[in-house]
């Protein structure tokens, strides 16, 4: 059996790849042009994504259904647009099934299991019962990382919001941010959106610690590329935020987001700490000074006391000031612990962009401090997107491996 898969990204394609690989062969194009060119006889099932670089994924779909080549192969058609209309047009131009993203894994394997159904491929014939085993074991892992200092002023929101930008410039991976600063959230401004929606919204909500519909109505989608879920414009009771409805905010976003990144308030609130237990990874914020680096050193301790292993906190070192007040090397002595990555002092760009609403990722993404911050989102990504071949990944991906010396 043979999969296309059609996208501007690699996301759909590593997600097939990883459910379908021991029974198919599962091949990814970047552009509609070439997905005509390679669709033939062989062709089983194509999955057209919803970003494609020459045309649109309609335009797409018609001009394969009107050629004479494989009229058998059957079409999934992954779309951005909910609305009826598009949904209708899709099948009135040949898609055999329809999909809204985000999507999941389970979602997907769903309705690529009806298509080789209806096609005539029995389980027995193409081993598809194995399939729900493979999905288990080899589904794409959402990954939250949680950025947290308990001194103010250190930087935390600003690196927390410009590695959310960067892991979406990287990968193009669905990937969320959420503003846990109940009380000075500052995500919506550092990206100049004019929220409608906040955590405020869930305030009534009756959560099990499963996924809760009103999770998903208040996520928002930035322009970017980016979703959030924001912290409230006003303080605002945070009474029903115990660890079920945390339970809920996870359950409710893993399933539909590669990444999770969380900005976190200065303390150790209980919001704040179910946030750390549930990390993937913890990035602590130290700047070269003594206020910060006693803070960092009662963090660490409070880490150990809520049972927070060393092995996911990763130490960053913010030169947020002209000059090291401490010595890199006396605070990583300090601390008893790594300092994974020294981000540079830029303060001119870094005001500029916090000035517009626009990370300097994006305004600069050549500058010293910008590199700095696209190795970090690298190292932090998933390790299904590190193994991606060099002929799949995207700008800003080639340049990382290539500043680091990394071989495909």
């Amino acid at each position: 059996m043979k999969i296309l898969v059609v996208d501007s990204t690699s996301n759909d394609y590593l997600l097939i790849s990883a459910i379908y690989k021991q029974i198919a062969e599962v091949k990814l194009v970047f552009s509609g042009a070439e997905a005509i060119q390679q669709f033939n006889e062989e062709v089983n099932i194509l999955v057209i994504g919803s970003d494609l670089t020459d045309m649109d994924s309609l335009t797409l779909l018609q001009k394969i259904r009107s050629s004479e080549v494989n009229s058998n192969a059957a079409i999934l058609l992954l779309s951005a647009d909910p609305s009826l209309e598009t949904k209708l047009k899709a099948y009135q131009f040949g898609a055999d099934e329809y999909l809204v993203k985000p999507v999941t894994a389970e979602m997907i394997s769903d309705r690529i299991n009806v298509l080789f159904q209806r096609m005539g491929f029995s389980s027995e014939q193409e081993n598809l019962k194995g399939i729900e085993k493979s999905l288990e074991s080899n589904k794409l892992k959402s990954k939250k990382i949680v950025f947290h200092s308990l001194r103010g002023g250190s930087g935390v929101s600003t690196l927390a919001v410009n590695t959310a930008v960067a892991i979406v410039d990287l990968w193009q991976a669905p990937t969320i941010i959420m503003d846990t600063a109940f009380y000075n959230g500052q995500v919506a401004m550092l990206l100049n959106h004019n929220q409608k929606k906040s955590f405020a919204d869930l305030e009534s909500g009756i959560f099990s610690g499963t996924e809760h519909v009103d999770i998903i109505s208040a996520i928002e989608k930035h322009n970017i590329g980016l979703s959030l879920l924001a912290a409230p414009r006003f303080p605002t009771s945070l009474d029903y935020m115990n660890e079920v409805f945390w339970d809920s905010i996870q359950a409710t976003l893993a399933p539909r987001f590669e990444y999770i990144v969380v900005d976190t308030p200065h303390d150790f609130t209980d919001s704040t700490i179910s946030n750390l237990i549930d990390a993937d990874v913890i990035i602590l914020v130290v700047n070269p000074e003594m206020s910060s680096l006693r803070a960092a050193v009662s963090a660490l301790r409070t880490y150990k006391q809520i049972g927070v292993s060393q092995k996911k906190i990763k130490v960053i070192l913010n030169h947020n000031v002209p000059n090291y007040t401490i010595d890199p090397a006396r605070i990583q002595a300090a601390l008893d612990i790594k300092i994974d990555m020294v981000i540079p002092h830029e303060v001119v760009e870094v005001t500029k962009a916090i000035n517009i609403g626009m990370p300097v990722v994006k305004t600069k993404p050549n500058i010293p401090i910008s590199a700095k911050i696209f190795d970090l989102a690298y190292k932090l990504s998933l390790d299904e997107h590190k193994a991606m071949e060099n002929n799949q990944l995207s700008h800003m991906a080639t340049l990382v491996r290539e500043r680091q010396n990394i071989k495909s």
